[in-house]
């Protein structure tokens, strides 16, 4: 019986990874519209509270992704991660040897080395937001996208995905499905990640940055990830 439901399981992964198959190149062929992409801004002042306006380019991401890639990797080789969710903790693998003492930056982080239950820590976005974007955007206490284009640039896609997939696959399927001028909604780096998520989300659901956004958007890209956890994800099921 437990062979059989492994192979029915596998049977539905390998459907539905066809069915994804099948919208990335619907959604690569919807793109080739977009070559000719044309920048909207706002002012300023208005930015702030347009949340549809605080896309970031498939381009940037990718230029983002090259800059961090070796950084991220070497940092993640040297660490393990501890506990789920909002309270992880990263632990070095060198205890008190790592060259990384100094430089966690937005990271809770231990030299336990022995430690019960450490897991592989992956260069997923928990990792590129804890390091790169909140210290790169506490100054201007702004997002990343509102940090780069203080106008704003009106998003064509909005992206509904996994944090815990690899952040160089999520950039790779980007890349894959839409032209690199397209502008999109990542919640990431559209949101104050030095903000409490609270504060982010206003007064509820409906009128929060990512319902405007989504109703703002051309259409909606979801990446899927490797068995499918973005249907598993409350934000993720919030936003399809």
């Amino acid at each position: 019986k437990e062979k059989q439901k492994n192979e029915q399981l596998e049977g539905e992964l390998e459907n539905v990874k066809k069915e994804a198959e099948e919208l990335q190149l619907c959604y690569k062929e919807q793109g080739e519209g977009c070559e000719e992409h044309q920048d909207k801004e706002c002012g300023e002042h208005e930015v702030l509270d347009k949340p549809e306006f605080w896309g970031i380019r498939v381009e940037e991401l990718s230029d983002f992704y090259d800059e961090i890639k070796e950084n991220i990797e070497e940092y993640c080789q040297s660490h393990c991660r501890l506990g789920e969710g909002s309270k992880f903790c990263h632990v070095c693998s060198k205890g008190t040897e790592c060259k990384y003492k100094d430089d966690h930056r937005e990271v809770n982080c231990r030299s336990d080395v022995e430690a019960k239950g450490l897991k592989e820590l992956e260069p997923n976005m928990h990792v590129v937001v804890a390091r790169e974007v909140k210290p790169q955007t506490k100054e201007s206490n702004k997002s990343f996208a509102v940090w780069k284009h203080p106008r704003g640039l009106k998003i064509d896609r909005f992206v509904t995905h996994w944090w815990g997939d690899k952040f160089g696959n999520f950039v790779e399927t980007l890349k894959q499905a839409l032209p690199l001028s397209v502008v999109v909604w990542v919640c990431s780096f559209a949101l104050n990640q030095n903000q409490d998520i609270g504060t982010a989300i206003g007064d509820g659901l409906k009128s929060s940055p990512f319902a405007k956004a989504l109703a703002e958007a051309v259409c909606q890209l979801v990446i899927l990830g490797p068995e499918c956890p973005v249907f598993k994800r409350s934000w993720c099921c919030y936003e399809l």
